[in-house]
């Protein structure tokens, strides 16, 4: 911060005091408090004449506020396609927001979301959306979105055969798939990756997969 002495009546000499000033004796010191302070000046006019060295202390209040901050998070990890929310998690007075990186829904608002096709970080900066000294701080802060593989499918099966053969169903996934639902007639189990079946005319088996989590993108509704 700045302090301005604004001087008259042939002021040439100045007393600050005051916590981190750049000088004590200059009319327009600067200062650093981390906290909110007084800073109290008297003037004189350099001379030892009398009624030239008043004691009037003259003082002047620096407000500090917190420094604007946060913590940014997101709800990864997601699955290619899947859509993912940052969280900026804004504190001390943080209300204008700058993010940076792909895919990203808004740049300036508080929890946007993002479409990463590949595992990303994030940057935000923050401020309390004034142009006070320190308000705008340079620190950045990231936070990293791990981007899977869309879990799929390919499922084959042992077939042709005749009334009363089994079929063995295969669901052959990929990236990362784990969970199996198959939908058709006569089916061993419809969670397992490889059932068999027992079909007495020609059938479609269908079939969906994820990696069994409920993250974006990890379920995708792609029927096989």
């Amino acid at each position: 911060v700045t302090l301005t002495a604004n001087p008259g009546g042939s002021t040439t000499t100045y007393a600050w005091s005051g916590p981190s000033l750049s000088s004590t004796t200059v009319a327009n010191p600067t200062a650093t408090p981390s906290v909110t302070s007084v800073y109290s000046l008297t003037v004189t006019n350099g001379t030892s004449d009398a009624g030239c060295t008043p004691t009037t202390v003259y003082t002047t209040s620096v407000t500090v506020r917190s420094t604007p901050t946060a913590a940014p998070t997101n709800n990864g990890y997601i699955c290619v396609g899947g859509t993912v929310t940052l969280t900026a998690n804004p504190a001390n007075g943080a209300n204008t927001y700058t993010w940076v990186g792909s895919s990203l829904s808004s740049t300036t608002s508080e929890n946007p979301t993002a479409t990463p096709t590949s595992t990303t970080v994030y940057s935000l900066t923050v401020s309390d959306g004034t142009s006070d000294a320190g308000c705008a701080p340079s620190t950045v802060y990231t936070t990293s979105v791990t981007v899977n593989p869309t879990p799929t499918a390919a499922p084959t099966n042992s077939g042709p055969i005749c009334n009363g053969g089994t079929v063995t169903l295969t669901a052959n996934g990929g990236g990362g798939a784990t969970t199996y639902n198959w939908s058709g007639s006569s089916l061993s189990s419809s969670v397992i990756a490889n059932p068999t079946a027992t079909p007495t005319v020609t059938s479609v088996y269908s079939l969906t997969v994820s990696d069994g989590s409920t993250q974006p993108g990890c379920a995708p509704s792609t029927v096989y």
